[in-house]
């Protein structure tokens, strides 16, 4: 289990380490890739495996007017980043005085004030400092000054372009959610509190939904109909999932609600996570709620069926 400590200037100094660096927003394959080569050093070198990550993504603070959406929260980051194996994750919370830090003042009143990385393993496109000054050649000047060896990882490729947040966000903005999938190394989740919604599906359409009001700073995929699961607690459920307005309703709001397939409790106030696997079909308008509920039927079937293949064959 991974030790989890948010960075202060008297925190206990961890000693020798081999050290990795990052926002790891979704810890995709490109992630797991850096922190899988930062064990094996650490291994190698007999020494613990570190990874410094931020509260929040850094371009908050220096740009806080724009619109930057997470593909995990704070707390499922560090779950994702637990699960790789490392054996200290350190929080850097992220404010303003930290990103007046030159790359210099970053690395020694930073990382060496509680560490004594021997190595330090980032992405080759690795940037630190005020205003981003610092890349990967700075470092290694400055890792040359105090004796840490840096190395500089090529990013991993999948389909001919790397494997990147922006990149997986804009798939998911798209409703491209199996190729995000793919590059994220599980399927896209989107976790919200159950929320009251304008009750058409179990009062006029007899097909009861549940809807979310999505952690704030989410990543939401395009919208449409979607098929995937729902999370609560700790039981999984087949769901079919709908993202968007509906235009067969004029007083219809934006939206994300689920059919959970096997589930009947109530569950407003509780967190629920929603799983995105595959983008079915688009939003579109129907003549009747009758029309509407055989659509959406027909939807259900399918995400019936894509689960009963997946139990088939697990």
């Amino acid at each position: 289990m991974s030790r989890v400590v948010t960075w202060s200037p008297e925190m206990e100094h961890l000693g020798d380490c081999v050290l990795t660096i990052g926002v790891f927003d979704g810890v995709h394959l490109g992630h797991v890739n850096l922190i899988t080569e930062t064990l094996r050093c650490a291994t190698h070198a007999s020494v613990p495996s570190v990874i410094i990550t931020f509260d929040r993504d850094p371009d908050t603070v220096v740009g806080p007017a724009a619109d930057i959406v997470q593909l995990l929260s704070l707390a499922e980051k560090i779950e994702c980043l637990s699960l790789t194996g490392v054996e200290h994750i350190v929080i850097l919370p992220f404010d303003s005085e930290m990103a007046a830090l030159s790359p210099g003042d970053f690395l020694r009143h930073i990382v060496l004030r509680s560490m004594n990385p021997l190595q330090i393993i980032v992405g080759e496109d690795f940037r630190f400092g005020n205003s981003a000054a610092g890349d990967i050649h700075l470092l290694k000047e400055l890792g040359l000054e105090s004796g840490i060896d840096v190395t500089g990882m090529e990013l991993l490729e999948l389909d001919g372009a790397p494997v990147k947040s922006t990149r997986i966000k804009n798939l998911l903005f798209a409703g491209d959610t199996e190729t995000a999938g793919r590059l994220l190394g599980r399927s896209h989740s989107l976790s919200g509190i159950v929320i009251h919604g304008a009750g058409r599906g179990g009062r006029l359409l007899s097909i009861p939904t549940v809807n979310i009001h999505p952690n704030e700073g989410s990543v939401v995929p395009a919208t449409g109909v979607y098929s995937g699961k729902a999370r609560i607690g700790q039981e999984t459920y087949p769901a079919a999932i709908f993202v968007g307005s509906s235009p067969s309703f004029t007083d219809s709001v934006f939206g994300v609600e689920a059919h959970i397939l096997g589930f009947a409790d109530e569950v407003y106030g509780r967190k629920l996570t929603l799983v995105f696997e595959k983008r079915l079909r688009r939003l579109e308008g129907f003549a009747s709620p009758d029309a509407l509920a055989l659509a959406i039927m027909a939807d259900i079937d399918v995400v019936r069926r894509l689960s009963d293949t997946v139990s088939g064959s697990s």
